[in-house]
This record gives structure tokens, sequence and C-alpha cells, in this order.
């Protein structure tokens, strides 16, 4: 009987796991085998082999002959494994090490991505305050300027109303000072012509008298005194038109402040 190491199929379909065993070379590649050396897994990365050497030197030592397969892996298996194949089985205590250290690896990041996560919804928290706290110190600044504006305008009102107020009284007083200046004119204006009615009186008296010693020296002072006292009156007179002819320049300003006050309170 001629004897072959070779590999055995195992698993499910699509993941496929094999066995080295020892069998006739004329039975079927999933029949009866003699014995089993060892395991193939090509699944992981890198694959694993883990094989009994000194039971394949034996078998071989007794005639057996290793498949193609078989000659390239315990090639492989003798050289220690490469970067394809290891070989050996595995140590549970290395694979648990390496399970927990990548499940650690997992946690902390998991952990740095809620702590980033955290920070940033911290910082938009944050950022949101600011902008609330920016927004309501701008409405307390305009809303208090609207305060002082409203305060400036209260405390400006009484001072136009009294303004206004008296703008009438003046106005009332320049209308009630013109007739008085008016009549002190016409008093005045009518002074003048009595001044020489009694003037023209006096000058046919001094005419009988003119035979009387000294006669003529009392009418030349009278009539010296005349043109003196018209132009005493026509001064006067002057003067008492000038006050006139102001306080009706004045009475119409003095109407025009009520009309100006109230334009400025509309606007």
């Amino acid at each position: 009987m001629a004897v072959r190491i070779r590999l055995r199929r195992m698993g499910r379909k699509k993941a496929p796991h094999y066995r080295v065993v020892v069998t006739d070379s004329s039975a079927p590649r999933d029949g009866r085998f003699v014995e089993i050396l060892g395991h193939y897994g090509p699944l992981t990365q890198p694959a694993r082999l883990v094989v009994d050497l000194e039971r394949v030197d034996y078998w071989i030592g007794q005639g057996a002959t290793p498949s193609t397969t078989m000659k390239s892996l315990l090639k492989k298996a003798r050289n220690g494994g490469d970067d394809t194949v290891v070989f050996g089985a595995v140590d549970p205590e290395a694979e648990k090490a390496v399970r927990a250290e990548a499940l650690a690896e997992k946690r902390r990041a998991a952990a740095e991505a809620a702590k980033q996560a955290e920070a940033e919804a911290a910082a938009a928290k944050a950022a949101e305050a600011k902008e609330a706290e920016e927004a309501a110190a701008a409405k307390a600044a305009e809303e208090a300027a609207e305060a002082k504006a409203a305060e400036e305008a209260t405390a400006e009102a009484p001072a136009e109303e009294a303004a206004a107020e008296e703008a009438p009284e003046a106005v009332t007083a320049g209308a009630d000072q013109a007739p008085e200046t008016t009549e002190k004119i016409e008093a005045q204006t009518e002074e003048v012509p009595a001044a020489e009615a009694a003037e023209a009186a006096a000058e046919p008296e001094a005419a009988d008298e003119a035979g009387e010693p000294g006669a003529s020296g009392a009418e030349e002072e009278a009539q010296a005194a005349a043109p003196k006292a018209v132009a005493d009156v026509e001064a006067k007179a002057d003067a008492a038109a000038e006050k006139a002819t102001e306080a009706a320049e004045e009475a119409p300003e003095a109407e025009k402040a009520p009309e100006a006050d109230a334009d400025a309170e509309k606007k």
C-alpha cells in the first residue's frame, strides 16, 4: 500500500479548514485516513499551520510521500514560518492578551471620541451663552439710550411750554403798549398846533403893547423860545414813533415763536 501525507478538507462552504493526515493514496480526498498529524487554517492572516514534525519524519521514513502542497507547507514549517504561514499552535494566553489589548484600544478610542464630543458640545454651549450675553448687553444699551433720549425730551418739554406760554404774553404786552405809544404820539402831535396857536395869540397882544417900554424885547424872547419848544415837541414825537415802530416789529416775531416751537415738537 502507498501512503501519502496530504490535506483533508473540513468546514462549511466558503469557510474551509484542513487536517494534515496520513492516508492511502488510493483513498478519496475526504475518505478514510490512518493518522492525523496536524491542521492548517488558510483563512487567517497570516495562515496558520500546526503539524507534528516528528510523526511526519516517521511516516516519511516508512515510505510515505507528501503531496505538493504539503511539501511547501512542511518546508515553511521547518524554517519556522514566514509572512504567509505561521508555524505552531496558538498560545491561549497570548491570544487572550491580544484580544484584551484590542478591546482596551477600542474602549480608549470610544472614550476619546466621547470626550471630544463633550468638549465640542461645551464649546458650542459657551459660544451660544456668549452670543446671548452680547445680545442682552446690546439690548440693554439700546434701552438705556432710548430712556435717556426720553428723559431729555421730557426735560425740554417744560422749557418749550414756558416759551410757548411767554410768547403770547409778549405779543399781548407789545399789543397793549402799541396803543399807549400811539396815544402818546397823538397827544404830542396835538400839543404842537396848540403851541403854535398860543404863539399866534400872543403876537397881537405883543403888537398892542408895542408902545410900552420893553415890549420889543419880550416879543423877541417869545419868538426865540417858540422854535425851541416846537423842536422839543417834534423830538419827543419822533422818539415815541420809533418806540412804537420797534414794538410793532417785535410783535410779529413774538407771534412766530409759538409756531416755531410747535413745528419743532412735530419734528
